[in-house]
Protein backbone atom coordinates (compact mmCIF):
# COMPACT_ATOMS: atom_id res chain seq x y z
CA UNK A 1 0.00 0.00 0.00
CA UNK A 2 1.13 3.57 -0.85
CA UNK A 3 1.41 6.06 2.11
CA UNK A 4 0.84 9.35 1.95
CA UNK A 5 3.28 12.11 3.10
CA UNK A 6 2.72 15.84 4.07
CA UNK A 7 4.87 18.56 2.64
CA UNK A 8 6.62 21.44 4.42
CA UNK A 9 3.47 23.34 3.40
CA UNK A 10 0.87 20.76 4.61
CA UNK A 11 0.00 19.95 1.00
CA UNK A 12 -0.07 15.90 0.35
CA UNK A 13 1.92 14.71 -2.56
CA UNK A 14 1.45 11.38 -4.66
CA UNK A 15 4.13 9.08 -5.07
CA UNK A 16 4.24 6.69 -8.43
CA UNK A 17 2.52 3.83 -7.74
CA UNK A 18 5.49 0.73 -7.43
CA UNK A 19 2.62 -2.22 -8.17
CA UNK A 20 1.36 -0.42 -11.60
CA UNK A 21 4.74 0.62 -12.50
CA UNK A 22 5.97 -2.90 -12.90
CA UNK A 23 3.26 -3.84 -14.84
CA UNK A 24 3.70 -1.14 -17.65
CA UNK A 25 6.87 -1.76 -17.85
CA UNK A 26 6.39 -4.99 -18.60
CA UNK A 27 3.52 -4.34 -21.33
CA UNK A 28 5.56 -2.03 -23.34
CA UNK A 29 8.35 -4.87 -23.52
CA UNK A 30 6.17 -7.49 -24.69
CA UNK A 31 5.10 -5.03 -27.61
CA UNK A 32 9.27 -4.56 -28.96
CA UNK A 33 9.30 -8.07 -28.41
CA UNK A 34 6.90 -9.01 -30.50
CA UNK A 35 7.72 -6.32 -33.26
CA UNK A 36 11.08 -7.41 -33.01
CA UNK A 37 9.39 -11.01 -33.52
CA UNK A 38 7.09 -9.71 -36.36
CA UNK A 39 9.87 -8.34 -38.51
CA UNK A 40 12.69 -10.80 -38.08
CA UNK A 41 9.83 -13.26 -39.96
CA UNK A 42 9.16 -11.08 -42.29
CA UNK A 43 12.54 -10.39 -43.31
CA UNK A 44 13.00 -14.21 -43.45
CA UNK A 45 9.99 -14.20 -45.67
CA UNK A 46 11.50 -11.28 -48.02
CA UNK A 47 14.65 -13.13 -48.14
CA UNK A 48 13.31 -16.18 -49.18
CA UNK A 49 11.23 -15.21 -52.16
CA UNK A 50 14.01 -13.21 -53.49
CA UNK A 51 12.89 -9.43 -52.23
CA UNK A 52 14.07 -6.57 -50.96
CA UNK A 53 13.28 -5.49 -47.94
CA UNK A 54 14.29 -2.13 -46.13
CA UNK A 55 13.97 -1.16 -42.63
CA UNK A 56 14.09 1.66 -41.06
CA UNK A 57 13.84 2.51 -36.86
CA UNK A 58 11.86 5.88 -35.87
CA UNK A 59 11.95 6.63 -32.07
CA UNK A 60 9.32 9.34 -31.52
CA UNK A 61 8.41 10.96 -28.05
CA UNK A 62 4.94 9.77 -26.36
CA UNK A 63 2.64 11.58 -24.14
CA UNK A 64 0.49 9.77 -21.71
CA UNK A 65 -2.50 7.24 -22.96
CA UNK A 66 -1.53 7.43 -26.43
CA UNK A 67 -0.72 4.37 -28.56
CA UNK A 68 1.64 3.40 -30.87
CA UNK A 69 1.26 0.92 -34.19
CA UNK A 70 3.99 -0.12 -36.61
CA UNK A 71 2.65 -0.30 -40.52
CA UNK A 72 4.18 -2.18 -42.95
CA UNK A 73 2.98 -1.88 -46.49
CA UNK A 74 3.64 -4.84 -49.15
CA UNK A 75 3.22 -4.00 -52.75
CA UNK A 76 2.89 -6.66 -55.54
CA UNK A 77 2.60 -6.72 -58.99
CA UNK A 78 0.95 -9.78 -60.45
CA UNK A 79 0.70 -10.91 -64.40
CA UNK A 80 0.91 -7.04 -65.35
CA UNK A 81 -1.44 -5.55 -63.69
CA UNK A 82 -1.72 -2.51 -61.38
CA UNK A 83 0.12 -2.40 -58.06
CA UNK A 84 -1.70 -3.04 -54.64
CA UNK A 85 -0.53 -1.94 -52.04
CA UNK A 86 -1.73 -3.43 -48.24
CA UNK A 87 -1.57 -2.18 -44.78
CA UNK A 88 -0.38 -4.56 -41.46
CA UNK A 89 -0.51 -3.82 -38.24
CA UNK A 90 2.54 -5.29 -36.68
CA UNK A 91 2.50 -4.64 -32.71
CA UNK A 92 -0.81 -4.41 -30.44
CA UNK A 93 -1.03 -0.80 -28.36
CA UNK A 94 1.00 -0.72 -25.46
CA UNK A 95 -0.40 1.28 -22.68
CA UNK A 96 1.84 2.64 -20.16
CA UNK A 97 1.55 5.18 -17.22
CA UNK A 98 5.29 7.31 -17.07
CA UNK A 99 6.33 10.33 -15.32
CA UNK A 100 6.62 13.65 -16.73
CA UNK A 101 9.60 13.33 -19.12
CA UNK A 102 9.86 9.85 -19.27
CA UNK A 103 10.57 8.67 -22.82
CA UNK A 104 8.47 6.18 -24.50
CA UNK A 105 10.64 2.63 -25.40
CA UNK A 106 11.37 2.65 -29.24
CA UNK A 107 9.10 0.23 -30.94
CA UNK A 108 11.12 -0.77 -34.52
CA UNK A 109 8.71 -0.15 -37.81
CA UNK A 110 9.75 -2.21 -40.65
CA UNK A 111 8.53 -1.16 -44.66
CA UNK A 112 8.47 -4.18 -46.70
CA UNK A 113 8.27 -3.95 -50.71
CA UNK A 114 7.59 -6.77 -52.30
CA UNK A 115 7.92 -6.93 -56.09
CA UNK A 116 6.87 -10.24 -58.26
CA UNK A 117 8.78 -10.70 -61.43
CA UNK A 118 6.33 -10.42 -65.00
CA UNK A 119 6.21 -12.98 -66.98
CA UNK A 120 7.85 -12.86 -70.40
CA UNK A 121 4.34 -13.49 -71.85
CA UNK A 122 2.25 -10.72 -70.17
CA UNK A 123 1.32 -7.55 -71.80
CA UNK A 124 2.89 -4.54 -70.42
CA UNK A 125 0.15 -2.51 -68.72
CA UNK A 126 -1.26 -0.11 -70.49
CA UNK A 127 -1.00 4.01 -68.84
CA UNK A 128 -4.39 5.79 -68.84
CA UNK A 129 -4.00 8.37 -70.39
CA UNK A 130 -6.13 11.38 -69.84
CA UNK A 131 -7.33 12.67 -73.16
CA UNK A 132 -8.46 16.24 -73.42
CA UNK A 133 -11.64 17.03 -75.34
CA UNK A 134 -10.35 18.90 -77.65
CA UNK A 135 -7.95 16.30 -78.80
CA UNK A 136 -10.64 13.75 -79.03
CA UNK A 137 -12.79 15.81 -81.05
CA UNK A 138 -10.53 16.94 -83.45
CA UNK A 139 -9.50 13.09 -83.78
CA UNK A 140 -13.70 12.86 -84.59
CA UNK A 141 -13.72 15.47 -86.74
CA UNK A 142 -10.58 14.06 -88.78
CA UNK A 143 -11.85 10.39 -89.08
CA UNK A 144 -15.32 12.34 -90.49
CA UNK A 145 -13.35 13.88 -93.47
CA UNK A 146 -12.03 10.80 -94.39
CA UNK A 147 -15.28 8.78 -94.32
CA UNK A 148 -16.51 11.93 -96.15
CA UNK A 149 -13.82 11.56 -98.78
CA UNK A 150 -14.91 7.84 -98.94
CA UNK A 151 -18.35 8.16 -99.92
CA UNK A 152 -16.86 10.64 -102.61
CA UNK A 153 -14.99 7.75 -104.31
CA UNK A 154 -17.92 5.23 -104.07
CA UNK A 155 -20.64 4.59 -106.24
CA UNK A 156 -24.32 5.09 -105.64
CA UNK A 157 -24.52 1.64 -104.17
CA UNK A 158 -21.96 1.82 -101.99
CA UNK A 159 -19.36 0.44 -103.62
CA UNK A 160 -16.39 1.91 -105.21
CA UNK A 161 -16.53 1.99 -109.13
CA UNK A 162 -13.46 -0.41 -110.64
CA UNK A 163 -12.17 -0.78 -114.34
CA UNK A 164 -13.49 -3.10 -116.45
CA UNK A 165 -9.76 -4.94 -116.64
CA UNK A 166 -9.95 -5.25 -112.98
CA UNK A 167 -13.67 -6.97 -112.88
CA UNK A 168 -14.35 -10.33 -113.17
CA UNK A 169 -15.25 -12.35 -116.58
CA UNK A 170 -19.05 -12.64 -115.52
CA UNK A 171 -19.29 -9.19 -115.09
CA UNK A 172 -17.52 -7.94 -118.63
CA UNK A 173 -20.06 -10.60 -120.03
CA UNK A 174 -23.13 -8.98 -118.34
CA UNK A 175 -22.13 -5.64 -120.06
CA UNK A 176 -21.49 -6.64 -123.55
CA UNK A 177 -24.81 -8.40 -123.32
CA UNK A 178 -26.65 -4.96 -122.21
CA UNK A 179 -24.51 -3.15 -124.73
CA UNK A 180 -25.78 -5.95 -127.63
CA UNK A 181 -29.45 -5.54 -126.45
CA UNK A 182 -29.16 -1.82 -127.05
CA UNK A 183 -27.73 -2.35 -130.73
CA UNK A 184 -29.42 -5.62 -131.49
CA UNK A 185 -31.04 -5.72 -134.72
CA UNK A 186 -33.55 -8.83 -133.73
CA UNK A 187 -37.22 -7.79 -133.72
CA UNK A 188 -39.31 -9.79 -131.32
CA UNK A 189 -40.79 -12.58 -133.32
CA UNK A 190 -43.27 -15.35 -132.60
CA UNK A 191 -44.87 -17.54 -134.71
CA UNK A 192 -49.11 -18.35 -135.26
CA UNK A 193 -48.76 -21.94 -134.87
CA UNK A 194 -45.34 -24.26 -134.21
CA UNK A 195 -46.81 -26.78 -136.14
CA UNK A 196 -46.60 -30.44 -135.08
CA UNK A 197 -43.11 -31.14 -137.18
CA UNK A 198 -40.77 -29.03 -138.39
CA UNK A 199 -40.42 -28.31 -142.58
CA UNK A 200 -37.52 -29.11 -144.11
CA UNK A 201 -35.94 -25.89 -145.68
CA UNK A 202 -34.07 -25.03 -148.48
CA UNK A 203 -30.72 -23.14 -148.08
CA UNK A 204 -32.24 -20.16 -150.34
CA UNK A 205 -35.13 -20.21 -148.36
CA UNK A 206 -32.83 -19.31 -144.52
CA UNK A 207 -31.49 -16.75 -146.75
CA UNK A 208 -34.42 -14.96 -147.54
CA UNK A 209 -36.12 -15.54 -144.22
CA UNK A 210 -33.33 -14.19 -142.37
CA UNK A 211 -32.51 -11.21 -144.41
CA UNK A 212 -36.27 -10.65 -143.97
CA UNK A 213 -36.84 -10.43 -140.74
CA UNK A 214 -33.22 -9.03 -139.73
CA UNK A 215 -31.94 -7.28 -142.59
CA UNK A 216 -29.59 -8.04 -145.23
CA UNK A 217 -25.65 -6.87 -145.68
CA UNK A 218 -24.54 -5.38 -148.42
CA UNK A 219 -21.29 -5.56 -150.29
CA UNK A 220 -19.58 -3.29 -152.17
CA UNK A 221 -17.74 -4.13 -156.15
CA UNK A 222 -13.98 -3.57 -155.51
CA UNK A 223 -13.75 -0.22 -157.31
CA UNK A 224 -15.91 1.16 -154.93
CA UNK A 225 -14.27 -0.11 -151.81
CA UNK A 226 -13.53 2.61 -149.22
CA UNK A 227 -9.19 3.56 -149.00
CA UNK A 228 -8.54 2.88 -145.61
CA UNK A 229 -9.72 0.11 -142.92
CA UNK A 230 -11.25 2.80 -141.09
CA UNK A 231 -13.36 4.20 -143.77
CA UNK A 232 -14.19 0.58 -144.03
CA UNK A 233 -15.37 -0.40 -140.95
CA UNK A 234 -17.86 2.62 -140.88
CA UNK A 235 -19.26 1.62 -143.70
CA UNK A 236 -20.05 -1.37 -142.52
CA UNK A 237 -21.40 -0.08 -139.31
CA UNK A 238 -24.09 1.92 -141.19
CA UNK A 239 -24.64 -0.90 -143.79
CA UNK A 240 -25.63 -3.57 -141.38
CA UNK A 241 -28.10 -1.38 -139.59
CA UNK A 242 -30.75 -2.31 -142.52
CA UNK A 243 -29.42 0.75 -144.80
CA UNK A 244 -28.67 0.23 -148.26
CA UNK A 245 -25.00 0.19 -149.67
CA UNK A 246 -25.50 3.35 -151.45
CA UNK A 247 -26.72 5.43 -148.52
CA UNK A 248 -24.40 3.51 -146.00
CA UNK A 249 -21.14 4.46 -148.63
CA UNK A 250 -22.45 8.26 -148.86
CA UNK A 251 -22.35 8.53 -145.41
CA UNK A 252 -19.17 7.36 -144.88
CA UNK A 253 -17.62 9.78 -147.66
CA UNK A 254 -19.93 12.55 -146.36
CA UNK A 255 -18.01 12.09 -142.66
CA UNK A 256 -14.69 11.60 -143.91
CA UNK A 257 -14.44 14.70 -146.20
CA UNK A 258 -16.06 16.60 -143.15
CA UNK A 259 -13.59 16.12 -140.76
CA UNK A 260 -10.50 14.87 -142.67
CA UNK A 261 -7.94 14.77 -139.75
CA UNK A 262 -9.33 11.78 -137.74
CA UNK A 263 -8.19 13.74 -134.53
CA UNK A 264 -10.74 15.77 -135.09
CA UNK A 265 -13.36 13.41 -135.87
CA UNK A 266 -12.68 11.39 -132.71
CA UNK A 267 -13.41 14.43 -130.58
CA UNK A 268 -16.47 15.53 -132.55
CA UNK A 269 -20.05 14.78 -131.30
CA UNK A 270 -22.42 12.30 -132.32
CA UNK A 271 -25.23 15.06 -133.33
CA UNK A 272 -22.82 17.19 -135.45
CA UNK A 273 -22.21 14.22 -137.55
CA UNK A 274 -26.09 13.71 -137.62
CA UNK A 275 -26.38 17.61 -139.04
CA UNK A 276 -23.46 16.37 -141.75
CA UNK A 277 -25.62 13.60 -142.45
CA UNK A 278 -29.24 15.96 -143.38
CA UNK A 279 -30.84 14.41 -146.73
CA UNK A 280 -29.78 10.56 -146.79
CA UNK A 281 -32.00 8.23 -145.64
CA UNK A 282 -30.98 6.44 -143.08
CA UNK A 283 -32.71 4.28 -140.42
CA UNK A 284 -31.70 5.50 -136.84
CA UNK A 285 -29.34 7.35 -137.60
CA UNK A 286 -28.09 8.79 -134.73
CA UNK A 287 -27.18 5.70 -132.97
CA UNK A 288 -25.24 4.66 -135.81
CA UNK A 289 -23.36 7.84 -135.59
CA UNK A 290 -22.65 7.00 -131.89
CA UNK A 291 -21.45 3.78 -132.70
CA UNK A 292 -19.31 5.23 -135.59
CA UNK A 293 -17.34 7.48 -132.51
CA UNK A 294 -17.08 4.87 -129.89
CA UNK A 295 -15.42 2.84 -132.81
CA UNK A 296 -12.74 5.62 -133.70
CA UNK A 297 -11.78 6.20 -130.41
CA UNK A 298 -11.56 2.50 -129.40
CA UNK A 299 -9.09 2.24 -132.26
CA UNK A 300 -7.26 5.21 -130.87
CA UNK A 301 -6.82 3.88 -127.44
CA UNK A 302 -5.82 0.61 -128.51
CA UNK A 303 -3.22 1.58 -131.51
CA UNK A 304 -2.32 4.96 -130.27
CA UNK A 305 -3.82 6.07 -133.80
CA UNK A 306 -6.37 5.77 -135.98
CA UNK A 307 -5.01 2.92 -138.14
CA UNK A 308 -6.23 -0.49 -139.01
CA UNK A 309 -3.93 -0.98 -142.05
CA UNK A 310 -1.97 -3.56 -140.26
CA UNK A 311 -5.29 -6.27 -140.81
CA UNK A 312 -4.26 -6.45 -144.70
CA UNK A 313 -1.39 -8.67 -144.25
CA UNK A 314 -2.88 -11.28 -141.19
CA UNK A 315 -4.63 -14.13 -142.11
CA UNK A 316 -8.04 -14.48 -141.81
CA UNK A 317 -8.40 -16.36 -138.20
CA UNK A 318 -5.65 -13.57 -137.02
CA UNK A 319 -7.98 -10.75 -138.47
CA UNK A 320 -10.90 -11.87 -136.41
CA UNK A 321 -8.98 -12.24 -133.35
CA UNK A 322 -7.63 -8.63 -133.88
CA UNK A 323 -11.45 -7.43 -134.50
CA UNK A 324 -12.79 -9.11 -131.71
CA UNK A 325 -11.17 -6.75 -129.50
CA UNK A 326 -12.90 -3.72 -130.22
CA UNK A 327 -16.40 -3.85 -127.85
CA UNK A 328 -17.88 -1.44 -130.48
CA UNK A 329 -18.33 -3.70 -133.49
CA UNK A 330 -19.30 -6.98 -131.54
CA UNK A 331 -19.12 -10.47 -133.26
CA UNK A 332 -21.37 -9.91 -136.17
CA UNK A 333 -19.91 -6.46 -137.41
CA UNK A 334 -16.56 -8.19 -136.61
CA UNK A 335 -17.39 -10.98 -139.08
CA UNK A 336 -18.31 -8.24 -141.45
CA UNK A 337 -15.40 -6.07 -141.63
CA UNK A 338 -13.06 -9.28 -141.74
CA UNK A 339 -15.44 -10.49 -144.92
CA UNK A 340 -15.02 -7.06 -146.25
CA UNK A 341 -11.22 -7.35 -146.20
CA UNK A 342 -11.16 -9.90 -148.25
CA UNK A 343 -13.64 -8.42 -150.99
CA UNK A 344 -17.05 -10.09 -148.90
CA UNK A 345 -16.01 -13.24 -150.56
CA UNK A 346 -15.23 -16.98 -148.44
CA UNK A 347 -17.05 -18.13 -145.41
CA UNK A 348 -15.19 -16.99 -141.65
CA UNK A 349 -15.57 -20.16 -139.57
CA UNK A 350 -17.63 -18.56 -135.98
CA UNK A 351 -19.25 -20.99 -133.51
CA UNK A 352 -22.05 -18.27 -133.45
CA UNK A 353 -23.21 -19.28 -137.17
CA UNK A 354 -22.06 -23.35 -137.25
CA UNK A 355 -24.33 -23.79 -134.13
CA UNK A 356 -27.78 -22.37 -135.75
CA UNK A 357 -27.19 -24.03 -138.64
CA UNK A 358 -26.30 -27.54 -137.33
CA UNK A 359 -29.47 -27.33 -135.08
CA UNK A 360 -31.75 -26.78 -138.27
CA UNK A 361 -30.17 -29.72 -139.88
CA UNK A 362 -29.22 -28.16 -143.35
CA UNK A 363 -25.39 -29.36 -142.97
CA UNK A 364 -24.11 -32.52 -141.37
CA UNK A 365 -23.20 -31.82 -138.07
CA UNK A 366 -18.87 -31.68 -137.66
CA UNK A 367 -16.16 -30.78 -135.35
CA UNK A 368 -13.70 -29.62 -137.66
CA UNK A 369 -13.96 -26.02 -138.47
CA UNK A 370 -12.68 -26.49 -141.89
CA UNK A 371 -15.35 -29.10 -143.42
CA UNK A 372 -17.91 -26.61 -141.76
CA UNK A 373 -16.98 -24.10 -143.77
CA UNK A 374 -16.76 -26.08 -146.56
CA UNK A 375 -20.41 -27.83 -146.32
CA UNK A 376 -21.67 -24.25 -145.94
CA UNK A 377 -19.94 -23.11 -148.85
CA UNK A 378 -21.44 -26.07 -151.17
CA UNK A 379 -24.92 -25.89 -149.72
CA UNK A 380 -25.46 -21.75 -149.93
CA UNK A 381 -23.05 -21.93 -153.70
CA UNK A 382 -24.21 -18.81 -155.49
CA UNK A 383 -26.38 -17.26 -152.20
CA UNK A 384 -25.73 -14.40 -150.06
CA UNK A 385 -23.60 -16.10 -147.90
CA UNK A 386 -22.53 -12.44 -146.25
CA UNK A 387 -25.92 -12.39 -145.33
CA UNK A 388 -25.86 -15.89 -144.11
CA UNK A 389 -22.72 -15.61 -141.56
CA UNK A 390 -23.76 -12.14 -140.00
CA UNK A 391 -27.36 -12.77 -139.42
CA UNK A 392 -26.72 -16.29 -138.12
CA UNK A 393 -24.00 -14.99 -135.74
CA UNK A 394 -26.70 -12.62 -134.11
CA UNK A 395 -28.49 -15.44 -133.95
CA UNK A 396 -26.56 -17.27 -132.46
CA UNK A 397 -25.72 -15.27 -129.84
CA UNK A 398 -28.87 -13.45 -128.77
CA UNK A 399 -31.70 -16.47 -129.43
CA UNK A 400 -30.00 -20.26 -130.12
CA UNK A 401 -27.69 -19.93 -127.17
CA UNK A 402 -25.37 -22.87 -126.29
CA UNK A 403 -26.89 -24.67 -123.26
CA UNK A 404 -30.63 -22.44 -122.82
CA UNK A 405 -31.88 -21.74 -126.23
CA UNK A 406 -34.89 -19.23 -126.71
CA UNK A 407 -36.67 -21.48 -129.32
CA UNK A 408 -40.05 -20.26 -129.19
CA UNK A 409 -39.15 -16.79 -130.89
CA UNK A 410 -36.39 -17.97 -132.87
CA UNK A 411 -36.62 -17.32 -136.96
CA UNK A 412 -36.07 -20.52 -137.56
CA UNK A 413 -38.42 -22.50 -135.18
CA UNK A 414 -40.69 -23.34 -138.13
CA UNK A 415 -37.45 -25.19 -139.90
CA UNK A 416 -35.75 -26.50 -136.82
CA UNK A 417 -35.56 -29.91 -136.31
CA UNK A 418 -33.84 -29.89 -132.70
CA UNK A 419 -36.50 -27.34 -131.46
CA UNK A 420 -37.66 -27.17 -128.13
CA UNK A 421 -41.36 -25.99 -128.01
Amino acid sequence: MATKKKTKAGKPAAKTKSAAKKPASKASGRSVSKAKTAGASAKKTAKAKGVKAKTSASKSPAKSGSTTSSTSKKTATKKGKSVKTSSATVSRKAKAKTKKGQEKPAVEVIELEVVTPQKSGSKPSKKKSGRSKVEADTKVAANNDADDDDDNDNDGDGRRPARLRSQPVEVQEIDQRIDRERKSRLVPFTPRSYGKTPKKPKPSEIVDLLGKHMGKAPSLPEKQMPATVIELGIFCIFALGGNSAKASLDATNRLTSRFPVWNEFRVSEAYEFLEELEGISLSEAYDHCEQVLEFVNEVYKDQNDVDLEFLRDMTPDDRLVALNRYRSLGPALSQYLALALQNFEGVLFHYSWARPIQRVGIIDRSGSPKKLCASTEKSFGGLDTVTLQVDLIDLGEEICLPKAPNCKNCYLVLHCKSRKV
